[in-house]
């Protein structure tokens, strides 16, 4: 990602309850491909760089992040760790 370092980013994060819809917010509002279907899709975070004619910004950094509270997972650390992460990178 040092190649942004000259340019104007936004960065956007999403976060929230495993099966909540996400990743599909994300492919109806920027036409990205992120994994769709029932269960648990997203592992960890996965990014996309959308770049857009606007004055405000060069480009725009999708994060899709895994779904929190999921059933499969009781490691409440790891949800803290997803969300420290995406509110992290998107400050």
């Amino acid at each position: 990602l040092t190649h942004l370092n000259d340019r104007r980013t936004c960065i956007l994060s999403v976060i929230g309850p495993q099966n909540s819809g996400k990743s599909t917010l994300l492919n109806h509002m920027f036409g990205t491909l992120f994994d769709v279907r029932h269960g648990r899709c997203t592992r960890g975070v996965y990014g996309s760089l959308i770049k857009v004619t606007r004055k405000e910004y060069d480009d725009i950094l999708l994060l899709d992040t895994e779904g929190l509270l999921g059933v499969e997972r009781t490691d409440t650390e790891y949800d803290r760790r997803i969300v420290l992460f995406a509110l992290a990178v998107s400050h």
